[in-house]
């Protein structure tokens, strides 16, 4: 998950990083070439054989952290062993509360218009959807982003392959592409088969970052992700922004920084819309009603037991986590009722892991070397050489059994096999009308 709780100071220290403005490459203009064809081709099919595909212009590679957001509601922080009484972070959204979206955008997002930088918060956070539970709108967005870089860099490099290094994030990043058989080219679409190969990889980006947070990676050594890595909204929110991508892509809107961030803007609320967006209010709900099953309430950020439970699913098929009916309070109840008038059946998400029965493995890789604090740790001190995204799997296996050590056998599903929670437990909180949680007032199982 991305940084949670980024500090005054931390955010002031970055915000030079962030004060230039995106500029991608356009497409060139068409040659005289390509006018005469346009004039002589007879089919549309051999127009788009032989003309460049221009859909995707040059784009630069991401470089920021969108700095959100932790499970949870109403968080407290501490710095190093001291409570921050004044910091209080509410990251549970609305879909009307969503800012508009910028590429790659950092721990203070900055968007240039007219030759000033103007401050342009995204107001990410987590919405609470009728069919896929709670949903990471930083996360949605950060898994566009990298899908559409990526396939920016793959469209021209589809025939000869090629590397390209990431930012380092818990050891060294490249992605190595190779050349794609001239018969699958005749079969797909380039723009096709940059897209399904890059989505693969944003996905498994996004993997890796859960390994790492989970190890210790960090974007400040001060303030540790351990507290969210593998939270249980995070892969699918990735997935959703890998598929985001795509579909703007196919609909010709990469074309400019600007027009790539309004078509993402229009796709993010019409599918958060789709899986069944709730308001503010019912998200809030939402959450209390897995305080002291999913996460706990009395933690302080960065406290690696704030979230305890943690969602390790990587596919194929991805289904989201929806709050247990039997920890939903009368009022949750209600409120789910009137606002999801079809249902709350779970929109699953299969991951795209082949391309004409070719496996998107083979057409390109991410490796990765992890860094020196992360061979440390027992799971990775026999890893020696360089991973790739096929030992990905193997080592989510093991921190599935780390999370189960660490949380309870359950800790990797949305439920266990406890008939109810015990005396205390603070399955429900009333909202008051803050939005803060005052006394527990119902005890609810899972």
């Amino acid at each position: 998950m991305r940084p949670h709780a980024p500090l005054a100071v931390s955010a002031l220290s970055l915000l030079l990083a962030c004060a230039t403005p995106v500029r991608w490459q356009a497409p060139d203009a068409p040659t005289p070439r390509e006018a005469e064809l346009l004039l002589q081709v007879p089919s549309v099919e051999t127009l788009v054989r032989v003309l460049p595909p221009t859909g995707i212009p040059e784009i630069p590679v991401r470089r920021r952290l969108r700095p959100c957001c932790a499970f949870g509601a109403d968080l407290g922080v501490r710095l190093g062993a001291l409570p921050v009484p004044i910091l209080r972070l509410q990251n549970v959204r609305g879909l009307p509360d969503l800012g508009p979206h910028h590429y790659d955008a950092g721990i203070l997002p900055i968007a240039g218009g007219n030759g000033m930088e103007l401050l342009a918060l995204e107001n990410n956070g987590l919405v609470y959807t009728c069919h896929a539970g709670f949903v990471d709108v930083a996360h949605v967005r950060d898994y566009a982003d990298w899908t559409i870089y990526l396939a920016a860099w793959l469209l021209p490099r589809l025939r000869t392959g090629g590397e390209v290094e990431l930012p380092a994030e818990g050891g060294r990043r490249r992605v190595v592409a190779e050349p794609v058989p001239e018969i699958l080219l005749r079969e797909v679409d380039p723009q096709a088969a940059a897209l399904a190969i890059a989505q693969h990889l944003g996905f498994a980006l996004s993997v890796w970052h859960e390994i790492a947070t989970w190890y210790g990676w960090s974007w400040s050594p001060a303030f540790p992700e351990v507290a969210s890595a593998f939270s249980p909204e995070d892969l699918y929110s990735n997935l959703v922004g890998t598929r985001i991508a795509v579909a703007v892509a196919a609909e010709r809107s990469a074309r400019t920084a600007e027009l790539y961030e309004r078509s993402v803007d229009n796709w993010l609320r019409a599918v958060l819309e789709r899986l069944g967006a709730t308001s503010r209010e019912t998200a809030l709900e939402a959450m209390w009603a897995v305080d002291g099953s999913w996460w706990r309430s009395e933690a302080l950020l960065p406290d690696g037991d704030l979230v305890i439970r943690r969602n390790l699913d990587v596919g194929p098929e991805l289904e989201p986590w929806q709050v247990p009916v039997g920890r939903r309070s009368p009022e949750l109840r209600a409120r789910l009722a009137a606002e999801c008038p079809d249902g709350e059946e779970p929109a699953r998400l299969r991951r795209i892991r082949t391309i004409r029965g070719v496996p998107l493995g083979r057409l390109a890789r991410l490796e990765i070397e992890p860094s020196p604090e992360l061979r440390s740790r027992p799971a990775l001190a026999g890893e020696t050489g360089v991973l790739t995204d096929r030992d990905l799997p193997r080592l989510v296996a093991v921190v599935r059994e780390e999370v189960r050590a660490r949380f309870g056998p359950f800790a990797d599903r949305p439920t266990d096999a406890f008939p109810a929670p015990g005396p205390g437990d603070p399955a429900h909180r009333a909202l008051d009308s803050s939005g803060r949680h005052g006394s527990a007032t119902a005890i609810f199982t899972n």
